[in-house]
């Protein structure tokens, strides 16, 4: 919301008299990201929320795709449950949904939001699961305290998240077998092994593709060392040239940004996943371990466990696509419509259970989550997938 927008509300709820009623339509994001927080806090200082209306993905305005929102703030300081009704899938007559609430909405019951919360709508048995994860991960050392605000160990408390590098068009750097069969020993030896985000799956990765990376390499004839090279670029060549490229001077052979380039030519196992995600349910969401020295597009979020972490990272990649987790994941990510975001922000807030290992019953069970992951990765077995749900389950709520 624009700043003079921010002002309005603040002027509608400040001339509002006690008991009156205030109706406002906003995106589904606004409900969840940071910079509107302080204005959620507002509304529930003075007030509370009465009713929601979740309209869902669908185009009500000209030219918008957006999730859309309608709430209504009653300013009277009590808390009474939140009456949310929730669009159903199977309505398509959008303009008299109104007509018919209860045929074209599915009514739900919550609790009140909390300050310094993200305004959630989801049934209240998901929620209360939502904040018991939390609290059994709650951070009881200071190890942590002085590098977040929140209660609980962060995924990034123990790992660092890193996004892909950025060729800038990658169609000119894709090597094909057409390609690589003209290819002389230099050029073969300046492929390297690429992941972008439809080669991962759940736990694995699925293929890869040659692309061509010659940054950092001494060239002093491109046309006569590289000469396949040379001849393949040269259709691009007017392309590459006007690419953004962050003020720096740069080969039009080259990839524009390497950003975090050390960590990701590292030979360290990472978990993968796409850094944009269109899902239906939580169970779209699927981390992918990388195990070998492949490179990373930029639609591809990266994370690489800290050196001090007791736990492994087969412990991690099990954790995360355990249903109790992707669910957490699912109802909490900033999501624009049923599209979730996976930049370090979302990632890095997602709750981490690390094993007290004085407790034999948390070794135990961090121990056969990490072996059937082991499992899983060579051999997707659904018993075994469901196995990993239920041991998470019970670390996290025992």
């Amino acid at each position: 919301m624009c700043d003079y927008l921010y002002i309005f509300i603040f002027k509608s709820l400040e001339i509002l008299e006690e008991d009156g009623e205030i109706i406002f339509i906003t995106p589904e994001y606004w409900f969840k990201n940071l910079h509107s927080q302080f204005l959620r806090n507002y509304i529930l200082k003075k007030g509370h929320i009465k009713e929601i209306y979740y309209l869902g993905e669908n185009r009500y305005f000209d030219k918008v795709n957006s999730s859309f929102v309608i709430f209504k703030i009653r300013k009277k300081k009590i808390h009474p449950k939140i009456k949310l009704f929730k669009l159903r899938d199977n309505v398509t007559n959008l303009k008299d949904i109104f007509l018919n609430t209860k045929k074209n909405f599915k009514k739900i019951i919550i609790k009140q939001f909390k300050e310094n919360k993200k305004w959630l709508l989801f049934n209240q048995e998901l929620l209360d699961k939502a904040e018991l994860i939390e609290k059994s991960c709650e951070n009881k050392s200071n190890k942590f305290e002085l590098f977040h605000k929140f209660s609980y160990t962060k995924l990034n408390d123990i790992a660092q998240i890193a996004n892909g590098l950025v060729s800038g068009l990658d169609k000119a750097f894709i090597c094909d077998e057409f390609l690589y069969k003209k290819l002389n020993n230099l050029e073969k030896k300046s492929l390297r092994k690429v992941i972008k985000s439809y080669n991962l799956k759940s736990y694995n990765n699925e293929n890869f593709q040659n692309y061509i990376f010659l940054n950092g390499k001494i060239i002093k004839n491109f046309k006569r060392e590289y000469p396949n090279f040379y001849k393949h670029f040269e259709k691009f060549k007017k392309d590459l040239e006007n690419r953004y490229n962050y003020s720096k001077k740069i080969n039009y052979w080259d990839w524009v940004f390497l950003r975090s380039f050390a960590l990701i030519n590292s030979k360290k196992n990472k978990i993968c996943i796409p850094c944009k995600l269109r899902v239906k349910t939580y169970e779209n969401i699927k981390f992918s371990l990388i195990k070998d020295n492949f490179l990373l597009t930029q639609d591809v979020t990266s994370i690489y466990l800290n050196k001090e972490i007791k736990e492994n990272i087969f412990y991690l990649l099990g954790y995360l696509n355990s249903k109790i987790i992707k669910q957490w994941i699912y109802i909490n990510n900033n999501n624009r419509g049923n599209v979730l975001e996976f930049s370090e922000s979302p990632l890095g807030s997602i709750p981490i259970k690390l094993i007290n290992w004085q407790n034999n019953k948390e070794v135990k069970i961090y121990q056969k989550i990490s072996n059937l992951t082991k499992k899983v990765m060579k051999t997707y077995d659904r018993k075994l997938v469901n196995e990993i749900d239920e041991l998470v389950n019970l670390l996290l709520t025992q």
